[in-house]
């Protein structure tokens, strides 16, 4: 077995120091996977909002259609940008409680308590 060159170390560093600055854009960890978009998703469907993947050229990853509850998001942004999108209007969003259980409660407030760290 061949020893790994200083190269292959510092690519290797490089990509684990990107991922953990992907999975920590927050103060928590949330990691930036299809699961947790479809995670936010089902938490905005449970809230009444309808989530819609539309192209379209506006420059932000998703926006909330006025005085309606329909979210749309860019289909050609890549995950982050869907994933921080969705967050960024779920934190400002006023979701009833009554409509989530318990563990989207928790994950809510956990949006909505931090802060973005990009």
């Amino acid at each position: 077995m061949r020893a790994a060159g200083p190269c292959t170390l510092l690519r290797r560093a490089q990509h684990d120091n990107a991922l953990i600055k992907k999975n920590l854009i927050f103060g928590f960890m949330l990691t930036l996977t299809t699961h947790t978009l479809e995670k936010l998703e089902l938490l905005l469907k449970t809230g009444g909002y309808k989530v819609r993947y539309e192209k379209g050229n506006f420059k932000t990853g998703a926006c909330l259609l006025q005085n309606s509850k329909i979210i749309v998001i860019n289909r050609f942004s890549n995950l982050e940008s869907k994933i921080l999108s969705i967050v960024e209007l779920a934190r400002d969003l006023e979701i009833d409680h009554t409509l989530l259980d318990d563990k989207q409660i928790a994950f809510l407030q956990q949006l909505k308590q931090t802060k973005l760290q990009l």
